[in-house]
């Protein structure tokens, strides 16, 4: 009977050493289908990984991992509170729940659980990290700012810190702490690029921009692929009023980074203040297709077109415009000025009276109205428009009311 109990015994440990075996290695196979972006393969092998094992704690936290990566926000967050539960002192899985809470916009929950991972590890750099960037997303600049400090006070040596203390306190309106930490990362690390821009960025918006245009050209001495620091470079000279080499600048930002939008939309900004309108419409439409849901790109591109007397494509750009925001008054005004333009007097109104609805009480908006009336034959209804403008304070009503109504609005 001795011998059976001892025979049993071996068996179940034998049993329980394979199913632990089993369970590592579906999870290496998904860890590795992972790393070769097989996200729903890596998610089937760790699915397995935990049926073999309930307690695997690191398979909890790449199933939630990967959960994430596909948008099962969820489903990933039921991950974590399981690695959790498994071991309730567990650093990182309160800062990757954090992480993952901070995403779904429950930053109250990611502050918690960064008060949690920094209170198990206090010199953990990520919770302080992550904490901040949390504080940043609240506006909570102060508190932001505190723990930079504190990781300064781990660190005094991270060009790293001062560099994203220094963003926090120009968040903060904070320009000469922020261009003393910049300065700080630079003197720590005289080849951190990154530095060099951000502090010229504050240097531009104090309007020095020789000075900051000699870091421009510090960060991109560091970096020739620095694709930003060209755009920005190339606005400081647009300020200056060097827009041909400010143009170079943006033909090199695109030249690096040729999906991103904001370097066409900029470049556009200069052909069209260089008189290039033809140009500016093509990158605005550079823009466009790059994310047909920009509205600032349609707008513009619509106001180039009508001063090129494109009337009809200015009106197709404003519409869009209103499809993507129904209650931008200037798109439905300009769309009204453009269809005036080729006589649509009636769509003109249409959108002058849209205008109305969306401000009440705008004086120019009654006056335009008033003026299309007119020149649509509808007298009455002009003056009508007129004595609302002149009401609400629009002055020029007063000499339209007098030459096409009457001193007291009576129609001539």
């Amino acid at each position: 009977m001795k011998k059976v109990i001892v025979l049993l015994v071996v068996a179940f440990v034998s049993f329980t050493n394979v199913m632990g075996q089993t369970a590592d290695e579906y999870f290496q196979k998904g860890n590795e289908k992972l790393k070769t972006g097989d996200k729903q393969g890596a998610l089937l092998d760790l699915n397995a990984a935990i049926k073999a094992n309930a307690h695997f704690l690191n398979a909890f936290l790449l199933r939630a991992q990967v959960k994430s990566e596909l948008a099962d926000f969820k489903g990933a967050l039921l991950d974590y509170n399981k690695a959790v539960s498994i071991d309730i002192k567990h650093v990182e899985s309160y800062i990757h729940r954090a992480e993952l809470k901070s995403k779904m916009d429950d930053l109250k929950g990611a502050i918690l659980d960064y008060n949690k991972a920094i209170e198990l590890a206090p010199t953990n750099a990520l919770g302080y990290l992550g904490r901040a960037l949390v504080k940043l997303k609240q506006a909570d600049f102060p508190s932001a700012i505190a723990d930079y400090n504190k990781l300064i006070e781990q660190n005094s040596a991270s060009a790293e810190y001062f560099n994203l203390r220094g963003l926090a306190k120009k968040r903060a309106n904070d320009l000469p702490g922020a261009t003393a930490d910049f300065s700080k990362a630079i003197e720590l690390n005289p080849s951190f690029g990154e530095a060099y821009v951000n502090r010229a960025n504050v240097k531009a918006l104090n309007k020095y921009y020789k000075d900051a245009l000699k870091d421009y050209a510090k960060a991109i001495e560091i970096n020739p692929n620095d694709a930003a620091a060209y755009n920005r470079r190339a606005l400081s000279k647009v300020e200056q009023g060097e827009i041909k080499d400010a143009l170079t600048d943006f033909n090199k930002a695109i030249e690096i980074n040729p999906k991103e939008t904001i370097y066409y939309y900029n470049r556009a900004i200069a052909k069209r203040d260089f008189k290039d309108l033809v140009g500016a419409i093509a990158d605005f439409g550079k823009v466009i297709e790059l994310n047909p849901n920009d509205v600032d790109a349609y707008y513009s591109r619509a106001v180039a077109k009508s001063s090129l007397e494109d009337y009809k494509g200015a009106i197709e750009d404003y519409t869009k415009v209103i499809q993507l925001e129904p209650s931008n008054g200037y798109a439905f005004s300009n769309r009204a000025a453009a269809k005036s333009k080729i006589k649509d007097y009636e769509g003109a109104i249409a959108d002058y009276t849209s205008v109305l609805e969306i401000a009440p009480n705008s004086a120019t908006a009654y006056t335009n109205r008033a003026n299309v009336k007119q020149r649509a034959g509808d007298t009455s209804g002009a003056c009508a428009d007129w004595t609302k403008a002149k009401k609400l304070g629009d002055t020029s009503a007063a000499d339209k009311l007098t030459q096409f109504c009457g001193p007291h609005g009576r129609i001539y």
